[in-house]
C-alpha cells in the first residue's frame, strides 16, 4: 500500500476489517481451532504493520522553525 495513495476509508477498512480478524480469533479459540486462530492472528498482526507503517510514514518532520526573536527585555538582561 503506497501510503502517498492512501485515503482515510482505506485506514477504516483496515481497521474494520482488524475488528472481524479479532473476533474470528476469539471465536475459533473458543471452538478449540488454533491453528485456524492462529493463521488469522497472522493476517491481523500483517495489517497493525501495515496501519504502524502508515503511521510513521504520515508523521512530519521535526520542523526546523527559526528562533524566536528575544524581546527587548531580554536583550538588555543578555548584555548584562
Amino acid at each position: 500500500m503506497d501510503s502517498a495513495l492512501v485515503t482515510t476509508e482505506d485506514i477504516q477498512e483496515l481497521l474494520d476489517e482488524n475488528q472481524r480478524l479479532l473476533l474470528a480469533v476469539i471465536e475459533a479459540q473458543s471452538a478449540g481451532r488454533s491453528e485456524e486462530a492462529s493463521a488469522i492472528q497472522g493476517r491481523l498482526q500483517s495489517n497493525l504493520v501495515k496501519l504502524a507503517s502508515l503511521a510513521d510514514q504520515q508523521q512530519s518532520p521535526p520542523s526546523s522553525a527559526p528562533k524566536p526573536t528575544p524581546l527587548p527585555a531580554q536583550q538588555h538582561a543578555q548584555r548584562k
